[in-house]
This record gives C-alpha cells, sequence and structure tokens, in this order.
C-alpha cells in the first residue's frame, strides 16, 4: 500500500469549475458529457481500482466524484474540499490524476505503469489547440 505525507495548511481557496484532461495513454482531450464527441472516461486511482463511465467536467464519473477518492487516498477522508483548502494537496493531486478513453484501457493495467495525464486547455468541452482527432 502506497503512502502520501502532505502538510496540511488551510487556505481560503474556492473549488474551481471545471476539470479536464488529456488521455495519459493517447493525449486525446477527454471530453465532457456536454460534448456530442463524448466518448466517457476511464480513471486509474492510485490504488489500482478503475472507473468507468460518463464524465460530467465537474470531476465526477457517473456518480462518484474523482476528486472524493483522491482526497480519501490522501488524507483518508473522502472530502474533495479538503484538496482545495490544503496547500500543495490539489495540485499533488492533479500530477496523480491518471484518465484515459475507455476504448483505451486494458484489463490489468496498473497504476504505477501509466504517466500522468495532462490538463486539457479546451475544458473538456472543446479540442485543445494540439487535439488530432479531426485533422
Amino acid at each position: 500500500m502506497r503512502s502520501y505525507v502532505l502538510n496540511i495548511t488551510i487556505l481560503k481557496k474556492k473549488n474551481m469549475g471545471m476539470f479536464s484532461w488529456r488521455s495519459c495513454v493517447s493525449g486525446h482531450d477527454i471530453m465532457n458529457m456536454y460534448n456530442k464527441l463524448h466518448e466517457g472516461i476511464t480513471v486509474v486511482l492510485p490504488d489500482d481500482r478503475v472507473l468507468t463511465g460518463s464524465y460530467d467536467g465537474y470531476g465526477r464519473v457517473d456518480s462518484i466524484d474523482i476528486f472524493d477518492e483522491m482526497a480519501d487516498i490522501l488524507f483518508g477522508i473522502k472530502d474533495r474540499d479538503l484538496l482545495f483548502k490544503t496547500e500543495g494537496a490539489f495540485e499533488k493531486c492533479e500530477k496523480m490524476i491518471k484518465v484515459m478513453l475507455p476504448s483505451e484501457y486494458i484489463e490489468g493495467m496498473e497504476y504505477d505503469s501509466l504517466k500522468a495525464s495532462e490538463s486539457a486547455e479546451g475544458q473538456g468541452h472543446w479540442f485543445s489547440s494540439y487535439e488530432t482527432r479531426l485533422r
């Protein structure tokens, strides 16, 4: 089991809006469910659990909040607000997110074998400038 240590300093920060990533496998933007090109999302968590479903753009795969899950891994409490209130926690979490299109997931993929997903400038609603799928 992995252990993570964070220095907890509470800040006055508000939760951010939309979250978007590029696939850690192909580099393609993960589109949210409000875009007609939405293909879903697969998330591999640091404890090797896999979430697959529809992505709402706000950090939820179907009814599961990715950031609640990450807070549970980092702090032992399913509370996404801890990531935004604790200095450095959200930034650490962002570097730990590993997502892909469901069609890219191969059974048995492990968290440690995947690179981190980069943020997508198109916010999961518009294609980013580097997106090549429609060219």
